[in-house]
């Protein structure tokens, strides 16, 4: 069996290790406190992408004033396909995206 002093020696060795490690954790804290914590101000490259692309669409179709004056358009549902064709998912899509990243920066 082992000696008296063994044990002795296996628990201070033992507690110097957890001191040492309470330490290092003390110090990581303290490190993790003086990082600078970013805000998140919710301006950023990819909401201004949309928002930028969606008022570039509007205006390059011209899209209130086909809204508002074309005669091929009776409802707002599926009326926009005589107009573009196949670009009116684009386009709506767009439209949808800008409006989401506005009010993600409003709110």
């Amino acid at each position: 069996m082992a000696d008296f002093s063994e044990f002795v020696n296996l628990r201070r060795r033992f507690i110097s290790i957890q001191e040492q490690q309470q330490q290092e954790d003390e110090q990581s804290v303290c490190s993790e406190e003086s990082v600078d914590v970013k805000s998140s101000a919710g301006v950023n490259r990819h909401s201004v992408f949309w928002i930028v692309a969606s008022l570039s669409v509007s205006y390059y179709v011209d899209f209130f004033r086909v809204v508002l004056n074309s005669s091929d358009i009776h409802s707002l549902n599926v009326a926009l396909w005589p107009v573009w064709s196949f670009f009116t998912p684009v386009i709506l899509f767009t439209q949808f995206m800008g409006v989401v990243m506005l009010i993600s920066l409003l709110g």
